[in-house]
């Protein structure tokens, strides 16, 4: 037979078939096999999922970290969430919004979040549980230069400035000043759904 002359379209979906059919047959097993090999190597993972029938306020979370205490913390459309491995603390009273983006924890161990209302320091003390939330910068639905607008993500560089995304722009804060880098139209989106 030539070649040439092998009809693609027929043989294409034969070879996809030959390669994932032992894959498929493969992928059943594969459990076994990832046990055996995460207890050779001393590991062993256990995957529990949380949704609002254990306590969370919303299946709908944005941002996750773990703090130095242990504990997980989880931005939802609903506010914050800190969850000590048993129970969820829900708090949205402290928050000057309600839609918390994404967490930091800088160098120095502190608790940062970015909620539409701008940036804010979670501060809580172990021994009583109280925990509150400081502005560390004010969030506002236009541009100024004292202000954010609609923060949605955090970065610390190596020399401890925050970097901050907007909505059109990066923003730089040195503990002091806030330098604003807009992005050119053409990086610019109207569309902000889920963000």
């Amino acid at each position: 037979m030539d070649i040439k002359n092998v009809n693609t379209r027929v043989i294409s979906p034969i070879l996809l078939l030959v390669f994932l059919v032992p894959f498929f047959f493969s992928f059943q097993h594969s459990s076994n096999f990832a046990n055996a090999k995460s207890l050779q190597n001393g590991t062993n993972f256990n995957i529990q999922v949380y949704q609002t029938r254990q306590g969370l306020p919303t299946n709908l979370t944005k941002g996750l970290i773990q703090d130095e205490n242990g504990f997980i913390w989880i931005a939802t459309d609903m506010g914050i969430v800190r969850f000590d491995g048993n129970r969820f603390v829900h708090f949205t009273e402290n928050l000057s919004e309600q839609y918390p983006k994404q967490f930091l924890l800088t160098s120095d161990n502190r608790l940062l979040i970015a909620h539409d209302g701008g940036v804010s320091e979670i501060i809580q003390n172990i021994e009583t549980g109280d925990v509150r939330f400081e502005e560390l910068l004010p969030g506002r639905a236009s541009v100024g230069p004292d202000n954010l607008m609609y923060p949605k993500s955090l970065f610390e560089d190596s020399n401890g400035n925050l970097w901050i995304g907007e909505v059109y722009s990066l923003v730089r804060y040195d503990g002091s000043v806030l330098q604003r880098y807009t992005f050119s139209e053409k990086y610019r989106t109207g569309s902000f759904i889920r963000s």
